[in-house]
């Protein structure tokens, strides 16, 4: 197949009305909806795939969507009737062109006139049904990039994207065989939205795992979505949610205040049906996520709660509205259960801890009914582990014994006898994802001050001093039995029913002192006491294994010292023991932060020394540029050094997202207070939006970077767009206070250049032409939420600063009485300290004329 130079740009229009007897107002219509070249090069074969079109999309339910009607489609296609009732006429010389030419390939037909191209396409004789959801599907395509053309030509969309080009690449490719994906193209006939469409589309991208297949449908469906959501390049990377429903089965109360003396529940109450929906990414956004290195469960939100409660009446059960009145109390203890709260009647008071103690280490213990007394020493163990562990019923029954440590690498559940001490296994859901083998090994390289970081891990504790006494005397009075020979697991195999035993200590516990404990309470103490002593709820996941708000997000990012999980259970103990010896909070010295111990966690949190270097990687790379000699290569190559420089700086001191567009106007920064607004991961409502404090040295080096800027749309005159484009943004910035938020930007504020000058947006894609290594773009926020955590700074602070939370917790939504300010104030000597030791400092670009 051989190329030609085609004139696209010559009209031959009027040729073409005067030869088939139509007018302008009827053709120009038509030929503005399919983009067709003004010399409407091989227009005749365009005509019959038009006409099939039209014929199936004439009574299409999305027409008022595209902003047509079903008389315009009919009257296009009267109009492209009668051309092809004439075409048999002999074509004169200046409309040559209008044939098809099936071994000619005009150079730039793809890509300039897209829509135009891909009815050029040839039919490859596909079955009738099949062809029909082609042409229909087709036809919503089209519709689409008309519509979207018609966005950006109004400034809906200010940043155009290559959706039409990508789209319709894939519509063409059904013309090969070869090229069609796997899958059978779907019948979008009976949806009514392009919501609809879109949906179908996914669900057979979702369980494809042809990379082909899912390249096809990501295409197909970028396109509807992006005229949509008039989506511009800012929001490309916006994630498709699913809304999905948890089901389960819970009690009326989870902690009664109203059980009985026995510890039975009130056998009147029936369980209800709790459903859950969880907003999660979609399969094909949790693929974009994974190559991003970024996690998936991040993006999931809890979004609505449902109850199907049987003591409900009748017209309560089918009106939602009711149900969620009637259940108002059950939600309001859901939230308050998420958030944690201290003084929530849940939390375990300091006398009820106090007397469970006292109980616990008392001599002798209670008579029960149900336990036989050679079986209460094995209650009394099990009841201390659970105070002092937190830890589930079903880990603590597998403890094993060992005589003396080893280190076998195995992160079990161990109760070490010679020095009576317990070994605690540390899980984290981080794992080496995107990473990698020489990367891997960069980041442990000991020469970056890098260690051998695992998902897995375990600590050695003490617990205190008379529950060790009881534990040591319990296992050494098992050793005498015959289980000893065979079994190093004292509770495994025991046949005492501990659910049933801990319910009946519990309840004659609360009838002796008129306490309210249950086994679900008796969790909460070491949860209490890790909050209170940290204020971070990761640490509440990694000690017990509890999962609750926003923990399991955060473990993605957090890497801690086993010695410092290791000081944080002692600490947790310290308060136990203050609270109920005077119910006063333990003041307590800032543990120490061991960088070379061993840890657990993500192995993308890097050193210092690792992101010092990567910060001299930067400075080199812009200094080189700067001894060039003075060219527009060379301007352009300073001039993204210097952004590739500020955009890492942005993400190593505010823990921005990988995301497009950082900082993305100049408004969103506050020059006089360093105060920035980010919304990198938001909703309509703007529940994730937050405020953080940059260092001032970052705002001077924002000041920098416009003298930057003006030097080079001074240098750049030849270039009056981008020019005029370049100095509007500098006095969008200089005048922030005085300017409209409703004026129009037309350029990001931080933006890469081209050879050919033109804008490239920054993404994690081209971030990483600058990298010197694959790792992932998100490395920032793993080594500040673990090096703020290692500092001491508070943890409530630090997931405030980093916008981990989950719904309920917002700290900036209405009649929240969390003050930027104050955590700003809180933060900025840690932040400070961080920006020191990694060698940040104001690098200058081009200056003067």
């Amino acid at each position: 197949m051989t190329k030609i130079e085609s004139l696209y740009t010559k009209d031959s229009t009027g040729y073409f009305c005067m030869l088939f007897g139509v007018t302008q107002e009827e053709i120009q219509p038509v030929l503005e909806f399919i983009n067709a070249p003004q010399n409407l090069q091989q227009f005749l074969p365009a005509i019959d795939n038009l006409i099939e079109i039209f014929e199936v999309g004439q009574h299409s339910p999305l027409l008022h969507e595209f902003h047509l009607n079903e008389e315009k489609i009919v009257t296009w296609k009267a109009t492209l009737q009668k051309i092809r009732s004439t075409r048999h006429v002999d074509l004169p010389p200046e409309l040559q062109q209008l044939k098809p030419r099936k071994n000619v390939r005009p150079d730039g037909l793809i890509g300039d006139y897209s829509e135009y191209a891909s009815l050029v396409a040839s039919d490859p004789g596909y079955s009738e049904s099949e062809s029909s959801a082609i042409r229909y599907l087709h036809f919503i395509a089209l519709g689409a990039a008309a519509g979207y053309r018609q966005q950006v030509a109004s400034g809906e969309v200010t940043q155009q994207t290559k959706c039409i080009v990508d789209g319709m690449r894939k519509i063409r490719d059904l013309e090969s065989p070869k090229k069609r994906p796997t899958f059978e193209i779907p019948d979008l006939r009976t949806s009514i939205s392009l919501k609809a469409c879109q949906y179908s589309i996914k669900k057979l991208n979702d369980v494809s795992s042809d990379k082909s297949d899912q390249e096809w449908a990501d295409k197909i469906r970028g396109l509807l979505r992006a005229y949509s959501e008039a989506r511009g390049g800012r929001e490309r990377y916006e994630l498709e949610l699913d809304k999905i429903g948890e089901i389960h089965h819970s009690p009326v109360q989870e902690e009664p205040d109203w059980a009985s003396d026995t510890g039975n529940r009130d056998p009147s109450s029936k369980p209800f049906r709790l459903i859950t929906y969880i907003s999660r990414p979609d399969e094909t956004s949790r693929r974009t996520l994974m190559k991003l290195g970024l996690s998936p469960d991040e993006y999931a939100t809890k979004t609505a709660v449902a109850f199907n409660d049987p003591d409900m009446p009748l017209l309560a059960q089918h009106d939602a509205r009711l149900g969620r009145l009637k259940n108002r109390g059950k939600l309001n203890s859901i939230i308050q259960a998420s958030q944690a709260l201290p003084d929530s009647w849940g939390t375990p008071t300091a006398y009820e801890i106090e007397q469970l103690v006292r109980q616990l280490s008392s001599e002798p213990q209670p008579t029960l009914t149900s336990i036989s007394p050679d079986d209460m020493p094995a209650l009394q163990a099990m009841l201390l582990l659970r105070l002092w562990t937190g830890r589930p019923l079903e880990e603590l029954l597998t403890l094993q014994l060992l005589p003396s440590f080893q280190d076998t690498g195995e992160c079990d559940l161990i109760f070490i006898e010679d020095t009576a001490t317990l070994q605690i296994p540390i899980s984290t859901p981080s794992r080496q994802r995107g990473i990698n083998p020489i990367d891997l090994a960069l980041l442990q390289s000991p020469e970056l001050v890098g260690r051998a970081t695992s998902s897995r891990g375990s600590i050695v504790v003490k617990l205190p001093q008379k529950a060790t006494s009881i534990l040591k005397t319990f296992f050494q009075n098992w050793q005498q039995t015959k289980k000893r020979k065979t079994h190093r697991q004292p509770f495994l195999h025991s046949t005492i029913d501990f659910v049933a035993g801990i319910r009946a200590y519990l309840s004659y516990l609360n009838r002796q002192h008129a306490t309210r404990w249950t086994d679900v309470r008796i969790s909460l103490v070491m949860r209490q006491a890790i909050l209170q002593s940290t204020g971070d709820q990761v640490f509440v996941y990694l000690l017990t294994k509890q999962e609750f708000g926003h923990a399991v997000v955060v473990a993605h990012y957090q890497c801690t010292d086993v010695d410092y999980l290791a000081a944080v259970f002692h600490r947790a103990h310290a308060w136990i023991i203050s609270t109920v010896s005077d119910s006063t909070i333990p003041q307590q010295n800032p543990i120490d932060f061991l960088s070379n111990a061993p840890a657990v966690g993500s192995p993308l949190a890097v050193s210092d020394t690792f992101v010092r270097e990567l910060c001299n990687h930067f400075k080199i790379a812009l200094r080189s540029q700067l001894r060039q000699s003075p060219s527009v290569t060379t301007w352009i190559n300073i001039h993204n050094a210097l952004v590739a420089y500020i955009v890492h700086w942005l993400g190593f001191c505010s823990g921005y997202r990988a995301v497009r567009d950082p900082l993305h106007d100049p408004l969103e920064l506050d020059q006089q207070t360093g105060i920035l607004v980010i919304s990198d991961k938001d909703d309509d409502f703007y529940r994730h939006t937050r405020v953080v404090c940059l260092p001032l040295s970052f705002v001077k080096q924002i000041d920098v970077y416009i003298e930057h800027l003006l030097s080079l749309a001074t240098k750049l005159t030849g270039k009056s767009d981008l020019h005029k484009k370049i100095r509007a943004l500098c006095q969008r910035y200089r005048h922030a206070s005085t300017i409209s938020d409703n004026k129009s930007q037309t350029l990001p504020f931080l933006f890469f250049l081209s050879p050919q000058l033109r804008v490239r947006n920054i993404s994690p894609s081209t971030l990483a032409e600058f990298n010197p290594t694959d790792l992932p773009g998100n490395i920032d926020r793993h080594y500040l939420r673990s090096k703020l955590s290692a500092l001491g700074a508070p943890g409530e602070y630090i997931d405030y600063f980093m916008g981990h939370w989950e719904r309920g917790e917002e700290p900036y939504q209405k009649y929240s009485m969390v003050s930027p300010l104050q955590i700003g104030k809180t933060l900025q000597p840690y932040l400070e300290e961080i920006n020191k030791a990694c060698g940040w400092s104001v690098q200058f670009g081009l200056r003067g004329c």
